[in-house]
């Protein structure tokens, strides 16, 4: 688990991502919810039947100061650009089987069949908006460098992922 301090300079996200929104939404859940959004530096309020003791909301309150914290930006990755009304329509894991249809370059009649087992995908979950985008977010939740494609309408984008880091992918519906 990654913790994290207020007055940390960096910010390791891309686990939180992955088991906050990509594994959320993955399972068919239509929204994010945090324990709680603000908390005090000991991680109050909670009662003693209830609730996180451990948990940190997304922004700490101490005084007049306020830190950000990890939850914060994990929702702010996701919630400024997929917008309410989005339905997540992919998703792609770690072992995963998709299935390739292709056309024989000889005999047209024939089709064939391949199953592709996803070894390396990177946990993702991919959205269409309501303003007519598609948005993908990736997390590379791994020590090394994560490559993957995607593929939209015949065209396809290869990008690297750097370790620990979640990207976010846009682009238009085309009609």
């Amino acid at each position: 688990m990654v913790v994290e301090r207020p007055d940390d300079n960096t910010i390791a996200i891309a686990a939180q991502v992955k088991r906050m929104i990509i594994s959320v939404t993955q399972n068919w859940s239509r929204n994010v919810i945090l324990w709680n959004f603000a908390a005090d530096p000991n991680n109050d309020p909670h009662t003693d039947d209830g609730g996180c003791p451990m948990c940190q909301g997304a922004v700490t309150l101490d005084g007049d100061k306020v830190s950000r914290n990890i939850a914060y930006y994990v929702i702010a990755h996701a919630s400024k650009l997929v917008r309410p009304g989005s339905i997540r329509i992919a998703s792609t894991n770690r072992g995963n089987q998709s299935v390739l249809l292709t056309t024989d370059e000889e005999q047209r009649e024939v089709v064939r069949v391949a199953t592709i087992v996803n070894h390396d995908a990177l946990p993702n979950v991919v959205f269409r908006t309501p303003d007519g985008k598609i948005v993908m977010i990736v997390a590379n939740d791994t020590w090394s460098v994560g490559s993957f494609r995607i593929q939209y309408r015949g065209q396809y984008a290869n990008i690297r992922l750097q370790p620990g880091a979640v990207g976010t992918y846009v682009w238009n519906i085309e009609q």
